[in-house]
């Protein structure tokens, strides 16, 4: 599965798993160095920038494609896949 857009929304769910998930590397980065929350913030941001400058283009579409290849299949083994331009469901066998 290919995307060829620049841009994609992601599941609010995903969004702010997200920013949880950053705040919680803030904190255990406090609580480990005693940094402050902003100094540490903008740290975290720094070099996650700097590791996505370092990406080539087709590695940033393979981890956008890893990212809907993960949430195309649902648990019970269905797939769905739901962009802005339909639904689709069907069930995947092994």
């Amino acid at each position: 599965m290919t995307t060829n857009v620049e841009t994609f929304l992601i599941q609010k769910e995903d969004y702010v798993l997200s920013i949880l998930s950053f705040g919680v590397a803030v904190q255990m980065l406090q609580g480990v160095t005693g940094g402050s929350r902003d100094e540490l913030s903008s740290y975290i941001a720094q070099q996650a920038m700097a590791q996505l400058d370092e990406l080539t283009p087709e590695q940033i579409q393979k981890a956008v494609d890893g990212y809907f290849q993960a949430k195309a299949l649902g648990k019970d083994g269905t797939a769905y896949i739901n962009y802005t331009t339909g639904d689709f469901k069907f069930h995947v066998t092994a």
